[in-house]
């Protein structure tokens, strides 16, 4: 839009502030009227007849934590909570808030189901005092950091806590996860997780067999995927931990649809998969690049020391491959990811065995630059 003088409505001084100010604002009203009761009431609808799907996470759970867990001792996030044996963690106070945040993410769940027959009863216990005491509506157990993962946990573990309740208790527990599902897609907080909230709630639906809500799951799915999984690979933050979590959470949608004969949606998980893949290549390739050997292995950018500088500011030693030190380079420099130090030798460039003077005895020293 144009105005006398040639100039754009979008370039008029205080726009950006004034849209920023538009969708705080937006975001804010439509957050206040979650907990309103026809919210509630309209979230409830169309409730579930049934189970579908048996998702799966490829995140296996600790057996020793949920032990611990029926014990009575919450450890998350370095932190620890004791309750002692049947204790109720919803109504104590949180040591921290991200111990609290990891507590209503349910990340305890494949823990206390990993535990045997005493941690799926612990988890359906903890479950349905969560429902009572927070099912309803609550700012921060309803919040985006803590309704996603606990979505994708609890489609994850449905089917194992249905096995061991009432019918009245399971079908709480999947009106409940349906609620949840449906707040999950109608939370608007910007695109940096948004295929990750897309993927649980359609991972939920595909474990309550919700095919109206299964569509507008990946439907979303599609769009946000456009950006959190570009076609050249990785992530849209390019971060590689966030890239493998969201291959986790995209394989297990891909076998929970197929488990109900329907197709995942293409391309971008394998893109995502490709992305994994790649990362690891390069940190191995760049390990091995990096990395110098002894001469009977060694790479063919260095010749064997003897004796002579290596180029970092110190010396190799007195033997053949006395030390396998850094390979400093401009890439290495750019490299974030930490790195184990090289491999010691196990022969030299003569064919005999090493012989490590004092300084190798010592461990290994990262050289200066240059």
């Amino acid at each position: 839009m144009s105005l006398a003088g040639g100039k754009s409505f979008d370039r008029l001084p205080g726009r950006p502030v004034a849209a920023a100010l538009l969708v705080a604002a937006r975001r804010r009203l439509s957050w206040e009227l979650a907990g309103s009761a026809p919210h509630r009431w309209l979230l409830s609808q169309a409730r579930p007849t049934g189970l579908g799907a048996i998702p799966n996470d490829l995140r296996p759970g600790n057996p020793s934590l949920g032990r611990q867990i029926v014990a009575g001792a919450f450890v998350l996030a370095g932190e620890t909570l004791a309750l002692g044996r049947g204790g109720n963690p919803w109504n104590r106070a949180s040591p921290s808030r991200r111990f609290a945040v990891a507590l209503h993410r349910f990340v305890w769940l494949r823990d206390l189901l990993a535990a045997g027959p005493e941690g799926s009863a612990e988890a359906l216990r903890l479950t349905l005092e969560w429902s009572r005491t927070f099912g309803g509506w609550n700012a921060f157990a309803w919040s985006p950091e803590a309704l996603e993962r606990r979505v994708f946990n609890l489609a994850c573990a449905i089917r194992a806590l249905s096995v061991r309740a009432s019918d009245a208790e399971a079908s709480q527990l999947a009106l409940d996860l349906a609620r949840q599902a449906r707040f999950l897609l109608r939370i608007d907080d910007g695109p940096a997780r948004a295929a990750e909230r897309a993927a649980a709630a359609a991972l939920a639906a595909t474990a309550l067999a919700a095919d109206r809500l299964l569509a507008h799951a990946l439907d979303r799915l599609r769009r946000a995927l456009r950006a959190a999984a570009p076609a050249e690979g990785g992530h849209g933050s390019r971060s590689p931990q966030a890239a493998l979590e969201l291959y986790f959470d995209l394989a297990a949608l891909d076998e929970a649809l197929s488990q109900r004969g329907l197709a995942p949606p293409r391309r971008r998980r394998a893109g995502t998969a490709r992305a994994v893949r790649r990362r690891r290549s390069s940190s191995i390739s760049t390990w091995r690049r990096w990395t110098r050997r002894c001469p009977s292995g060694a790479s063919r950018r260095r010749r064997s020391c003897r004796g002579r500088s290596t180029g970092w500011g110190r010396r190799c030693g007195s033997s053949p491959c006395a030390t396998g030190a850094w390979r400093r380079s401009r890439a290495a420099r750019r490299w974030s990811a930490p790195m184990s130090p090289p491999r010691r030798c196990g022969t030299s460039s003569r064919g005999g065995p090493c012989r490590p003077n004092a300084a190798d005895t010592i461990g290994w020293k990262v050289p200066r630059s240059r």
